[in-house]
């Protein structure tokens, strides 16, 4: 026959310090895996980064480049925070009074909890700041992506008294042109079109603008603005 427990203040202490040690372990456990996953996040960004840059093959901005490099600093410092849970909470105690050694397994646990706490809100930081710089460079690249894929090329018809224009740039998108060059004296020369142009819905552009009888050395310049003003130059 099983030998009755007796439930005095010893048997409550001895269960309130089991719930307290568990409490404890599992808020170890959530932060080891935190750390976990923190690491091989930071080993593979920083990995790509470090190689990316090394290889010049971000073609971004100054700018978008610090925040893209936010992550490798922001994860170590998440990472410190779960570590931080693991350690031994410094706490002081008297080990003969049951009320004080209540008290100080209750601080104990709510500094762990605070400490999980600020490990989950570095987590998150880190994986906002990663997403953010992931979405910066996507974007940066979508628009050098699509400035290289424009262009503008020119010629004379038969008569040199027109010049063809053709091209490609952003779709449905105001442009002005101008021309500068010499005519058959050498003269120099140069006009805008008052009218603006505008490309077509896949943002081509198949226009005539007078030569105003250059016949040499000219220059047709092709501007509009798109985030910022882009300035195409095209000679003969």
């Amino acid at each position: 026959m099983t030998p009755l427990e007796i439930v005095d203040d010893a048997f409550w202490l001895k269960f309130a310090k089991d719930r307290v040690s568990n409490a404890i372990a599992s808020r170890d456990e959530a932060a080891g895996k935190i750390d976990a996953f923190l690491n091989i996040a930071w080993s593979i960004y920083t990995l790509a980064f470090v190689l990316g840059t090394a290889f010049n093959v971000f073609d971004i901005s100054m700018n978008i480049r610090v925040i893209m490099a936010l992550p490798i600093i922001i994860l170590p410092i998440s990472r410190y925070l779960c570590v931080s849970v693991q350690l031994p909470v410094d706490t002081n105690f008297a080990t003969n009074v049951i009320e004080k050694i209540k008290e100080g397994y209750i601080n104990i646990l709510n500094k762990k909890k605070n400490r999980l706490l600020a490990a989950k809100l570095g987590a998150i930081l880190s994986v906002l700041s990663i997403v953010l710089a992931v979405f910066l460079f996507k974007t940066s690249i979508g628009v050098n992506e699509k400035a290289k894929a424009y262009f503008i090329k020119a010629a004379y018809n038969k008569r040199y008294d027109l010049i063809h224009i053709q091209g490609q740039i952003a779709k449905l998108t105001t442009f002005r042109l101008s021309v500068a060059g010499q005519d058959t004296t050498g003269k120099n020369w140069s006009y805008q079109e008052l009218s603006s142009f505008i490309s077509d819905p896949l943002g081509r552009i198949d226009t005539v603008i007078s030569s105003k009888g250059a016949h040499q050395n000219y220059r047709l310049y092709l501007s509009w603005t798109d985030d910022k003003k882009q300035l195409y130059i095209i000679k003969n």
